[in-house]
């Protein structure tokens, strides 16, 4: 995939197409105050919480990632973008 495939539709909208409203827009709320680095945060954090439904055919993952994402709970989620970058996979994937 190229890049735009992977994380255009991501940034063009904002992360309103693939979260539930209210988690886009607690991100959207982290975006205000902590910047553009906020956005590839939040991107990895996605990825790293659709990583498992990542592999396949490109029709496959495309698919996933202009679908609706399963990125769990919305305080472990939220952890994992503020973690996104760390040392700590642990953090990253929203584990303690």
């Amino acid at each position: 995939l190229h890049e735009a495939e992977l994380f255009g539709y991501m940034f063009k909208t904002l992360f309103t197409c693939g979260l539930e409203i209210d988690l886009a827009s607690r991100v959207w709320d982290v975006l205000v105050f902590e910047g553009d680095t906020a956005c590839i945060r939040t991107a990895v954090a996605i990825l790293g919480k659709l990583e498992s439904k990542l592999y396949g055919t490109r029709e496959e993952v495309l698919g996933v990632l202009r679908g609706k994402w399963d990125v769990g709970r919305e305080d472990e989620f939220m952890l994992a973008v503020r973690s996104a970058g760390k040392d700590d996979k642990r953090a990253v994937l929203g584990k303690r």
